[in-house]
């Protein structure tokens, strides 16, 4: 060749360097590509595959491809499958990008690949077959596949620990008094629970302190997850340790703080907890409360018509649990008698936003409040839930929130 080629006039020895060159480039692109390579006619029969293409078939040679199918070489359902979409895109001219299948070589080996196709042209623009390239993606979709199969064990365990957060959630309220002591009064409860994941970081607890007394305590773990929902576990294991504080609310929300900072502390970025505590007392009509950085309760006075907010227990507000060492809250007591309700909540209510970034707010809330007095606390708790609601536009919250209602009412007989 290169002697004939020294023959020939400069522009022909251009063209034919040319068409060496290409047919170079031509044949790394079929040779060196670890994608797999393959030109057929109409019929489907191959007419040239590439290196890759010829190990993947076990063949010694890509001339021992030239006239044989996908019949020969995969099983016969994936051979159909590929004989349908080929006839397909002789049919339109239309190209097949990207589709990912699983393949099954005759010989058994099954692997997953991403394959292209499209119309083979002559030089007149005619279809004459199709051209295809097929890359193995097998390690990706069996990472894939590990990733669902770890997913699904997740999400089974995220279940089980929503099922054990909801048991420590307070599902009967205490009979405040018992049916078989009289009094002339008893606390009545309810409360809502809008977790926002799987998880949630708020808790509440509500038990009995005496027969004329019950506990009532709201927190709010920062975030929500995994994390959040372990210190719920948490707290609910701790607070029952410390049941013998619970009539002394400032020394019951000191004794969660020592349990929780020596595992907080622990944790590879900075956690906290707010939280309100208050011992409802029918025989002295009152609440003896401590708070820890949460969001203040309101009273609701169906007697005068007043809708206020429960003072800070000390001149400034005391921090969250979980911050400061052997920190000493402060007791205060709010009078609470027939009539009376007190709302406790944590901040997902009143922080959930319109779509212009307005917060739901706390004068937005106590309006609420005041509007709903004549209410009872289940159609109260319904009330300001949907004007949060309808404020942000959207039927979820954004924020796990967490609502509980204690009032005093007059004992039925």
């Amino acid at each position: 060749m290169d002697s004939q080629v020294k023959y020939l006039r400069d522009d022909e020895r251009r063209a034919v360097e040319e068409l060496r060159r290409e047919r170079s480039m031509f044949d790394q692109l079929m040779n060196a590509m670890p994608d797999k390579i393959f030109f057929k006619d109409l019929e489907g029969r191959f007419i040239r595959i590439g290196k890759a293409q010829v190990a993947q078939f076990g063949l010694n040679s890509p001339d021992e491809a030239i006239g044989k199918t996908d019949f020969d070489f995969f099983t016969e359902s994936y051979a159909r499958e590929t004989q349908v979409e080929e006839s397909e895109i002789i049919r339109t001219g239309m190209p097949m990008v990207g589709k990912e299948r699983k393949l099954v070589l005759s010989g058994g080996t099954d692997l997953w690949v991403s394959v292209t196709k499209v119309p083979l042209r002559d030089p007149e623009g005619s279809i004459i077959g199709t051209v295809g390239i097929s890359r193995d993606i097998s390690d990706r979709k069996r990472a894939e596949e590990k990733l669902l199969r770890k997913n699904a064990e997740m999400q089974a365990d995220l279940k089980m620990a929503y099922e054990v957060q909801q048991s420590f959630l307070t599902l009967q309220y205490p009979d405040l008094p018992p049916k078989d002591v009289l009094s002339g009064h008893r606390l009545r409860f309810n409360h809502c629970y809008f977790p926002v994941s799987t998880l949630a970081g708020d808790f509440f607890e509500i038990f009995r302190v005496s027969n004329s007394q019950a506990g009532i305590l709201v927190c709010d773990v920062m975030g929500h997850g995994v994390r959040a929902a372990l210190i719920t576990a948490f707290l609910r294991g701790l607070i029952g340790e410390i049941m013998t504080l619970s009539r002394h609310p400032g020394a019951f929300l000191d004794g969660i703080n020592r349990g929780l900072l020596p595992v907080l502390r622990q944790a590879d970025a900075p956690m906290f907890v707010t939280a309100f505590y208050g011992l409802a007392d029918l025989t002295k009509g009152e609440i003896v409360y401590a708070n820890a950085g949460h969001p203040l309760p309101f009273v609701l006075r169906r007697g005068s018509g007043e809708v206020s907010r429960i003072a800070h227990p000390s001149a400034d507000p005391e921090p969250a649990l979980g911050l400061i060492d052997a920190f000493a809250y402060s007791s205060a007591t709010e009078p609470f008698g027939n009539g009376d309700m007190a709302v406790l909540f944590t901040d997902g209510l009143f922080e959930v936003e319109n779509s212009s970034g307005e917060a739901f707010g706390e004068d937005r809330l106590q309006e609420e409040l005041r509007k709903g007095l004549a209410s009872d606390s289940k159609n109260l708790i319904e009330r300001v839930t949907g004007a949060a609601k309808r404020h942000a536009d959207s039927s979820d919250f954004t924020d796990d929130v967490c609502i509980v209602a204690v009032e005093c009412v007059e004992s039925e007989g």
